[in-house]
């Protein structure tokens, strides 16, 4: 899930517009259905639940576009792998559970949380550039994880509040410039891309998607929101030192 082209870039960059992402040589097998087209290798174990997939990724592109307030369109292709191992020896991409390339999102079929991920990156990329200032992949997982909530069936803002109860969140300020997976690889007992996501998703809910667009988009946060950043931390911090930690 860590390999994604950042999702900030205009609209017009995407390799796509209207029609389905180039193929793939060995997925010649395909299920359409409202928004979204499924490739898989025909006689796979992908193959046999790409119907399956096809009605839940519809579902998923209908459920983030609702959240992120963003129109469907009809060009949404997921290339399913029987697994892992196979996802990467066919695309070459190792060291990856999953990925999005800005045309396409490539995924394990049975794997329903990646898929979603993969999905928001995806769509995601197409909010369009609004401002000039420049948003790492801090926000790019972010807003992946944020539009999830539940990663591993553990609510992002629960991460972050533990890191917070523990004295060891680190500060926005080190987490949202320079290179975040270098960061994320320097921390590795850190879950960095949960602390984006509660980060990304306090801001979808207390300042509203389109706000919230416009300052991914490069609009400077004052602008987009309202409040410079130590307001905008502060709020953050104090929403986690009110949310209610499960005790598991």
């Amino acid at each position: 899930m860590r390999s994604f082209v950042l999702f900030l870039a205009p609209v017009l960059t995407l390799a796509m517009s209207s029609a389905w992402a180039e193929d793939i040589e060995t997925h010649t097998g395909k299920v359409v259905s409202g928004h979204v087209a499924v490739r898989y290798r025909p006689g796979s174990r992908a193959g046999a639940a790409a119907p399956r997939v096809t009605a839940a990724a519809e579902r998923d592109v209908r459920w983030i576009c609702e959240r992120l307030e963003l129109k469907p369109q009809k060009d949404v292709a997921v290339y399913v792998y029987d697994d892992v191992p196979a996802l990467q020896a066919i695309t070459g991409r190792s060291g990856v559970g999953g990925f999005s390339d800005g045309t396409a999102v490539h995924v394990p079929y049975d794997n329903d949380q990646t898929r979603r991920h993969e999905l928001v990156h995806l769509l995601a990329h197409r909010i369009p550039k609004t401002g000039q200032e420049e948003r790492n992949r801090f926000f790019s997982e972010g807003i992946a994880n944020a539009v999830l909530e539940y990663v591993h069936g553990v609510h992002v803002h629960a991460v972050a509040a533990f890191y917070r109860g523990r004295e060891v969140l680190p500060k926005l300020e080190t987490l949202i410039v320079g290179d975040f997976y270098a960061w994320q690889r320097a921390h590795p007992k850190t879950n960095g891309y949960d602390i984006a996501g509660s980060f990304v998703r306090f801001l979808l809910d207390t300042y509203g998607a389109e706000r919230v667009k416009r300052y991914l988009g490069g609009t400077p946060l004052r602008s987009a929101l309202g409040q410079n950043q130590a307001t905008v931390e502060k709020r953050w911090l104090g929403a986690l030192d009110a949310y209610e930690m499960p005790p598991e």
